[in-house]
């Protein structure tokens, strides 16, 4: 039952606050075949300060800040107990990565992964193949993208060397926005 502060008279005017209890956050992990995804990690991102920290295709708990996480059960659902400044839901899966803002997660309660990235190219030094040099993809600093966020909620360090002809593969890229830069 919603809490109410009863009636409330100020300037001529009479309102009351009702407060209704939150079921805090559900929602159900799908793979992108439309299949439940059971006993993974989802992980809550908050607004401030916390992030899903991964190097190559490991997720680096020791360095990855203030997270809450819950496993998914056979159906593929999950439960959060309300939390003011939660931002996001990430899902890391063989399958693939699902990152949704809790206003989405409100309307719509699945949770997609989008199938792994690949990012391939050619590192060039002038008019020259760079042969054998190394080069990291990260996640790209897109302003207001995130927002209130200052960062995104998920930090990329890939890491690998290009060949004789300066070619260069990730495998396993998070379908979001990156940047790949040289050494």
């Amino acid at each position: 039952a919603p809490q109410t502060t009863g009636w409330i008279e100020r300037d001529g005017q009479e309102f009351m606050i009702k407060l209704h209890p939150s079921e805090g956050h559900r929602g159900v992990v799908l793979s992108p075949s439309g299949e439940p995804i059971s006993e993974t990690r989802v992980y809550l991102i908050k607004t401030e300060d916390s992030g899903l920290y991964v190097e190559g295709d490991k997720i680096r708990l020791d360095v990855s800040r203030d997270l809450g996480f819950d496993l998914t059960d056979e159906q593929g659902r999950f439960h959060f107990p309300p939390h003011f400044g939660a931002h996001c839901v990430i899902v890391v899966h063989d399958l693939g990565y699902a990152e949704v803002s809790m206003e989405a997660l409100t309307k719509q309660t699945k949770v997609t992964l989008q199938p792994w990235s690949r990012v391939e190219g050619v590192l060039r030094i002038g008019d020259q193949p760079g042969a054998n040099e190394r080069v990291r993809l990260a996640g790209a600093m897109v302003p207001g993208f995130h927002h209130p966020r200052r960062f995104p909620p998920v930090s990329l360090h890939l890491q690998t060397r290009t060949d004789e002809k300066g070619r260069f593969v990730f495998e396993r890229v998070p379908p979001v926005s990156v940047q790949v830069t040289q050494v």
